[in-house]
């Protein structure tokens, strides 16, 4: 994938993150940190998935223990330092542009649900 980027034959942007990171991986350039719907959604100025879960619980909706337990194992989302949050907002043109991803089931639902707030199109390599 980073060479496909690096070759720069066609618009493209490869997001190598970690969930759960380590020493090594907070230290590395090239890797940025978080869950991938949370990473998404710190591109479009949008609350983790688990603030927004967070939120709801306090409110009523939901399980109060449960969502702050989700919160304090959940990194923020950072992205790798050669990658910055603006230039990736001015490339996402939703007439150009596709998000495509493969996981767990639960946040690729969020990924599209954020893919769609944005009227940006989204696929899921199923495997």
């Amino acid at each position: 994938m980073i060479d496909i980027e690096r070759s720069e034959k066609f618009d493209f942007t490869y997001l190598p993150t970690v969930s759960r990171p380590t020493k090594q991986n907070l230290d590395a350039n090239e890797v940025g940190i978080g869950r991938a719907n949370n990473v998404l959604r710190h591109i479009f100025d949008l609350p983790m998935k688990e603030e927004e879960v967070l939120s709801a619980a306090k409110s009523g909706k939901g399980d109060l223990a449960r969502a702050e337990a989700g919160m304090k194992r959940t990194p923020k989302p950072k992205l790798p330092k050669h990658i910055s949050v603006s230039e990736l907002q001015k490339r996402f043109d939703p007439a150009k542009t596709v998000i495509l991803t493969c996981g767990n089931p639960w946040s690729m639902a969020d990924i599209e649900e954020t893919a769609k707030r944005n009227k940006i199109r989204y696929e899921m390599e199923e495997w």
